[in-house]
């Protein structure tokens, strides 16, 4: 009992001589500068100097996109500005600007201090990431920022332009530590992504270490290129999800590398139920260079997002439409393999047609498609995050896994 009172007395009195911990002092020097920004659309070079009169400009949240707060479907250039007080003896300071679309150039006190992106008149079309801008050292306990921003007008109809989250300002340190945690998340939702690559990896590596042990059956050799084309596709995606790239360039690349995996498909499909069904060999072929033709002329004529994709989605339909029927022919004849593939193609067809009607609408302006869409992206959180259109892309690369195996 004596031992028991010690220790009640013991505990009673450590708090009294405990650490104080100065949340005003030690907190974490970084803050979100989530709120309401001075904003102006069109542009005007005397918008970045400090001192500017912009008491007349409404005002906007840094938290959502401009189309969302009274500008919807606008496209071209606009202003953000904002003053911050700065804390004395600070160390380096840095900005970091959450994903903008589609270029943007940042201005402290009238300096500017980045620029990312590209600006009409010969504007280059970029998907842009974070970033982190250094803040110029010397400057007095206030500073004045501007962001100048501008958004394709293809984009516009379907995505907000403008900040689409608040930015955070802070010790440069800091700030990287705090992108560093942006990039791991951004790796954990392309989870499905990553693991559609591996699956590829191991389709490709089967079929030509099968089509090296019999040369004279090419249908390992396709089912090996198109393993080798549809890994390079995750792959782009993953790294795209991570750089700043032209879309141009990037979704040209990625479309070709797609469409080469069809195209493979296709004629592996072909061989394996014996060379029948050619007629959707030769119609593979012509929706390949209607592919090509469709690369070179939207830049040409300038076509919108919206059209492209509606053009796309009929142009690709025989590519994913020949394997179905050639399947279908395999069944009525009785071939095994036709029956085993038949249902994983058709699951995956549909998921490709769900997938480019969906984004066609979304891309035409079609806004009440935006929640069928996210879902349709993201429909399972566990155990990572992935959709049906994965779903259907795994159990497709899985049966044909296994059939191959079997065959040889």
């Amino acid at each position: 009992m004596r031992k028991l009172v010690l220790l009640a007395t013991a505990l009673l009195v450590l708090p009294s001589g405990a650490q104080v911990f100065n949340l005003e002092q030690d907190r974490v020097p970084m803050a979100p500068l989530a709120g309401l920004m001075r904003f102006h659309t069109g542009d005007d070079a005397r918008w970045s100097e400090p001192g500017l009169d912009d008491s007349a400009w409404p005002l906007i949240s840094s938290e959502s996109d401009w189309s969302t707060q009274g500008y919807k479907d606008y496209g071209g250039f606009a202003w953000y500005r904002f003053k911050v007080i700065l804390p004395p003896g600070h160390a380096q300071l840095g900005l970091y600007i959450p994903p903008i679309r589609t270029s943007y150039q940042v201005f402290a006190d009238g300096k500017m201090v980045g620029s990312f992106g590209g600006f009409p008149p010969n504007a280059s079309v970029y998907s842009l990431h974070q970033h982190l801008v250094l803040l110029p050292p010397e400057h007095s306990d206030r500073m004045e920022i501007a962001i100048r921003v501008w958004h394709w007008p293809h984009w516009a109809m379907y995505i907000g332009g403008g900040m689409a989250g608040p930015p955070r300002i802070g010790d440069a340190d800091e700030l990287r530590r705090w992108m560093t945690l942006q990039d791991r998340n951004t790796f954990w939702e392309l989870t499905a992504e990553d693991y559609l690559a591996l699956l590829n990896a191991l389709y490709c590596i089967a079929g030509f270490a099968l089509f090296l042990m019999r040369p004279k059956e090419r249908l390992y050799l396709w089912y090996g290129l198109a393993g080798l084309f549809f890994c390079g596709r995750s792959l782009l995606a993953a790294f795209a999800a991570f750089h700043d790239l032209p879309v141009y360039t990037s979704e040209l690349l990625g479309n070709g590398i797609v469409v080469a995996g069809f195209f493979s498909f296709v004629l592996f499909i072909w061989m394996m139920l014996g060379r029948r069904g050619t007629v959707w060999v030769w119609v593979s072929v012509g929706s390949v260079a209607l592919n090509v033709m469709m690369w070179t002329l939207p830049p040409l004529l300038n076509l919108p997002v919206s059209a492209g994709s509606a053009i796309l989605a009929v142009v690709n339909l025989p590519l994913t439409l020949g394997p179905v029927a050639m399947l279908i022919q395999g069944v009525r004849r009785r071939d095994p393999d036709a029956r085993l593939l038949l249902f994983p193609v058709a699951f995956n067809t549909l998921a490709n047609w769900i997938n480019d009607g969906l984004w066609a609408l979304m891309t035409g302006g079609h806004r009440w498609v935006e929640p069928y869409w996210a879902f349709w992206n993201k429909t399972f959180d566990w155990p990572f995050p992935f959709s049906l259109y994965d779903l259907s892309i795994a159990i497709l690369l899985l049966a044909i896994l296994a059939i191959v195996v079997l065959r040889f």
